[in-house]
């Protein structure tokens, strides 16, 4: 039909000039214009990528002044900053990390770190209970190794495996993201670390949860071979208010009757300010100790 069109006359006319070429000139355009955009958008994705990696490290070299002067120089039963009266390097770590993203929903972490703030967390060995998993003196030095995936599910599902971060409270394990250097017994002895595999989600933008399986409540023992179970939950009710919850549950004895599990409970909520912060804290754990059938009761407050 276009030929015929073409090659048609007016009257005391010449024949219309072709539209042929200046249409596939057009069509040449086109297509250019397509391949620079598509071009530019793989571009600007994989800048937006590029943008999601992160990477640095810290040293904590501290001096803490002990006026009961022990001899071991050692402070009680501390496991983070357990020196004092001499310099010690408590801590020092190096990380990687990519954080997932709706344009980019893998994500991994990986963190090395070493120090006194780590010896401790290595258990001691009891008798008919947790023992240190082989390696543990060496996986001690592994802050993080883990990969995660968000799941296009509502919201967006966050899935997690490996060793990640441990259950959110109100002060961190290391000294540098909070706002007094020496922490609390509570801190020190909440599962700072865990191994495993679970996920979180956004019910709201002010209310998430979080459900794991991990292998027990401190991430480099070995007590037997059933898994743990910890349930998050972080809701902001009011703009300057947030409550954290955490829950443990699971067997960290040899003996593995339910009678026998480990209950844990750490509930905090923190008040915030761009100018102060308070907030308080108060943990319950408990469980039945097989050897001797009596039940093992423990609490703290801050």
């Amino acid at each position: 039909m276009v030929g015929l069109l073409s090659q048609r006359t007016k009257a005391g006319g010449k024949p219309p000039r072709s539209n042929s070429g200046l249409t596939h000139g057009a069509s040449e355009r086109t297509v250019q214009l397509l391949l620079i955009c598509c071009v530019l958008r793989l571009c600007s994705g994989a800048a937006e990528a590029a943008d999601l990696w992160q990477y640095g490290g810290f040293a904590d070299l501290a001096y803490l002044q002990n006026f009961n002067a022990p001899e071991n120089h050692q402070w009680r039963s501390k496991q983070t900053s357990p020196t004092t009266n001499e310099f010690a390097p408590n801590m020092g770590l190096v990380y990687l990390r990519k954080d997932p993203a709706e344009h980019s929903r893998w994500g991994i972490e990986l963190a090395l770190q070493g120090g006194y703030d780590t010896d401790d967390l290595v258990p001691e060995p009891q008798p008919g209970g947790s023992q240190p998993m082989a390696g543990a003196d060496t996986l001690r030095h592994i802050a993080r190794a883990n990969v995660t995936y968000l799941a296009p599910v509502g919201r967006g599902l966050t899935v997690t495996a490996g060793l990640f971060k441990g259950t959110k409270t109100y002060e961190e394990f290391y000294a540098k993201y909070n706002m007094n250097y020496t922490r609390a017994y509570l801190t020190d002895y909440n599962p700072n670390f865990l191994i495993g595999i679970g996920a979180s989600y956004p019910v709201t933008k002010a209310f998430e949860l979080g459900f794991y399986v991990v292998n027990e409540y401190r991430h480099l023992s070995h007590a037997n071979d059933l898994p743990s179970y910890v349930g998050k939950m972080e809701w902001r009710a009011a703009p300057n208010v947030t409550v954290y919850e955490n829950l443990y549950y699971g067997p960290d004895q040899q003996a593995v009757s339910l009678k026998y599990w480990r209950s844990f409970s750490d509930s905090t909520v923190e008040w915030r300010t761009p100018d102060w912060r308070i907030a308080l804290s108060y943990d319950i754990g408990t469980e039945q100790v097989a050897d001797s059938m009596s039940r093992a009761t423990w609490m703290g407050a801050a």
